[in-house]
């Protein structure tokens, strides 16, 4: 689990490339891991950068869950969610099976 001190920022600084970008944590719709990278996908644009999936979890907040062992999803983006996949923005985003019922626990259902 992440410390506080890790989330409580609402920013994250993003080195692309040379430039170090500064972006809302709320602007990242879902994050997918690529290769040695991963792509944060905002509704705007997609920022890679070289950074692994398990360190870039820790550092989000508690608004982001690991659905898919290639993908974390930010739950106040979610459109819908069907059995094994979710919309976030007309992107179909599967779910992985052991990752189902800890998003179904963190979601307020009601």
């Amino acid at each position: 689990m992440a410390k506080e001190s890790e989330t409580s920022s609402p920013k994250l600084f993003l080195k692309v490339d040379s430039t170090i970008i500064n972006i809302d944590k709320s602007d990242v719709l879902y994050v997918k891991a690529y290769g040695d990278y991963v792509k944060l996908i905002t509704a705007g644009k997609t920022y890679t950068i070289k950074y692994k999936m398990t360190a870039l979890e820790q550092k989000l907040s508690s608004e982001f869950i690991r659905i898919h062992r290639s993908y974390i999803v930010n739950i106040n983006n979610i459109d819908n969610i069907e059995q094994n996949s979710l919309e976030i923005n007309n992107e179909v985003i599967p779910i992985g099976v052991s990752h189902r019922k800890t998003l179904i626990d963190k979601l307020e259902l009601l």
